[in-house]
C-alpha cells in the first residue's frame, strides 16, 4: 500500500498548500476566543478619600434641614444635593447654635397676626412696618422677611439653618446691607397658613443661576415662576421690561433704555407667560441667588410673639349680603330697569304692549359702563319715553281692533340645533 509520505511526494504542489491552508483555517475556527478578566482593586487616591468623606458629611447636615412638623403638599426640590452644597459652602453647613426649648421655638403664627399685632403687609415678601405702626406697637422692628417653599424651596426651614433665596433678576443680585427678620411658611391648619420664625438672617448675593440649572429644575416650578412673574406688579416687573425692549429693538436693551422704560407707567401685560418662560430658559433672563447665612437669633422677640399670640383673638370675617352673595350697582340697575318693563296692574293683555325683557340692556352688551349714575338717567329717559309711546298709541288705536303684539325674544339655535329634512 501507498504511505502517506508517498501520497505527499505525488500530490501537486498547488494542491498541497491549499490543503495546508484548509487545515489551518479548520484549527482556527476550533480555537474560541475566551474573555480575558482582570481580577484586580482600584484603590482611590488619598484626595478622593477625603472628598467623598467630606461630602458624605455635609449631606447628613443638609438633611438636618428638613422641618418636622410641615404638613404642606410634597413639593420638587429645585437642584440636587450637590448643587446647593458647593453654593453653601462658602458660608457654612451648620446650624445656628439656639437653646431655646422646642415648645416655645417651634411655635407659629400667621400673617394677619403678625400685620395687625406687629404691622407690614400681608402679601409681599419684604414687609415693611411704618414709623406710626411701630410707636403704636411699641418695638423698632422696621421690616419682616416672609419667604414661601413653593417659590424658594431652599429657603431656611429649621430656626437658625441655612439656605437660598430666588428672585427674578439680571446679571448679578443686588445687595442687601441690613440683617433681616426671616419667616418661613410652614404648615396649613384651620387657623391658616402657619409662619415661623427662623432667626435673624445675613442675606449675600451669589452667582445667578446657570441655563443648565434653571433647566433640571421640575417644570411645575419653572411653570409657576413664569405664571407669578406675569401677575405680579413689581416683583416680576423688570423681565417684562427687558423681554418687551428686545422685542421692539431686536437686540439687548442698554442700561439708561431699560431705566427710562422702568420708569414709565406700565406694566408690560403684553408680554405673555410663554415668553417669559423661554427667555428664563434659553438664558436671556436669569433668576438671582442670594445665600442666607443665620448670624442670631431673637429669644425675646419669639417668647413676646408666643405670649401675645396666646391672648389674641383673630377680627371676625366680613359678612357677605343676601345670603353670602354680594349685589353690584350694575345688578341693581338691570333689577330696576326691568321693572319698569313690567305690564301694569289694571290693564289687559290685549291693551299692553309685552316689552322684550331687558331690550336696553342686551343692545348695550360689550359697551364699558363707566357711570352707573349716567346709565340710570338714561334708563329712566328712556322709560318716560316708552311709557307715552304707549299712551299715544293706546289713543290712535281706539276705535281700531285690538291686536295682540308679542315682543321677538332673541335667542341661538346652539342648544336648540335646527333639523334640515
Amino acid at each position: 500500500p501507498e504511505t502517506a509520505k508517498e501520497r505527499h511526494a505525488s500530490t501537486p504542489p498547488r494542491q498541497a498548500s491549499q490543503a495546508s491552508n484548509a487545515r489551518l483555517r479548520s484549527e482556527r475556527r476550533q480555537l474560541k476566543r475566551r474573555r480575558l478578566i482582570l481580577d484586580a482593586v482600584e484603590l482611590p487616591t488619598l484626595a478622593e478619600v477625603l472628598r467623598r468623606a467630606t461630602r458624605a458629611e455635609e449631606v447628613k447636615k443638609i438633611e438636618k434641614w428638613k422641618n418636622e412638623n410641615t404638613n404642606l403638599k410634597k413639593r420638587e426640590l429645585c437642584f440636587d444635593v450637590d448643587t446647593i452644597r458647593d453654593r453653601l459652602r462658602s458660608i457654612g453647613l451648620d446650624l445656628y447654635p439656639i437653646t431655646l426649648d422646642h415648645s416655645v421655638r417651634d411655635v407659629m403664627v400667621t400673617r394677619q397676626f403678625m400685620s395687625t399685632v406687629y404691622g407690614g403687609g400681608q402679601q409681599c415678601c419684604w414687609a415693611s412696618v411704618s414709623e406710626k405702626k411701630r410707636i403704636l406697637n411699641n418695638h423698632n422692628f422696621k421690616s419682616f422677611m416672609y419667604l414661601s417653599l413653593d417659590f424658594n424651596c431652599h429657603a431656611p426651614e429649621m430656626p437658625g439653618s441655612p439656605g437660598l433665596y430666588f428672585a427674578p433678576g439680571g446679571d448679578e443680585s443686588a445687595p442687601v446691607e441690613e440683617t433681616q427678620r426671616l419667616f418661613t411658611r410652614i404648615a396649613k391648619t384651620q387657623q391658616g397658613i402657619m409662619w415661623q420664625y427662623q432667626g435673624q438672617y445675613k442675606v449675600e448675593p451669589s452667582h445667578p443661576l446657570t441655563t443648565q440649572e434653571w433647566g433640571s429644575v421640575h417644570s411645575s416650578i419653572r411653570n409657576n415662576w413664569a405664571a407669578e412673574i406675569y401677575r405680579s406688579t413689581a416683583w416680576g416687573k423688570a423681565i417684562r421690561v427687558r423681554i418687551a425692549l428686545r422685542k421692539a429693538l431686536g437686540r439687548s436693551c442698554t442700561d439708561v433704555e431699560f431705566q427710562d422704560a422702568y420708569d414709565l407707567n406700565r406694566s408690560y401685560e403684553e408680554i405673555t407667560i410663554d415668553e417669559i418662560g423661554q427667555a428664563l430658559l434659553c438664558g436671556h433672563e436669569k433668576v438671582a441667588v442670594w445665600t442666607m447665612k443665620c448670624v442670631g437669633y431673637d429669644e425675646d422677640f419669639q417668647r413676646d410673639l408666643v405670649a401675645k399670640v396666646a391672648t389674641w383673638t383673630p377680627p371676625p370675617p366680613k359678612k357677605a349680603d343676601n345670603n353670602g352673595a354680594k349685589e353690584t350697582n350694575r345688578t341693581n340697575v338691570k333689577k330696576e330697569h326691568r321693572d319698569k318693563f313690567i305690564k301694569p296692574e289694571g290693564k289687559s293683555r290685549s291693551t299692553a304692549k309685552v316689552k322684550p325683557e331687558n331690550s336696553y340692556l342686551k343692545s348695550q352688551t360689550g359697551k364699558k359702563w363707566k357711570n352707573i349714575s349716567t346709565l340710570e338717567s338714561e334708563l329712566s329717559e328712556k322709560s318716560e319715553d316708552d311709557e307715552d309711546d304707549e299712551a299715544t298709541e293706546d289713543e290712535e288705536k281706539e276705535g281700531e281692533p285690538k291686536v295682540i303684539e308679542y315682543g321677538y325674544r332673541p335667542r341661538g339655535t346652539r342648544s336648540r340645533p335646527i333639523i334640515v329634512d
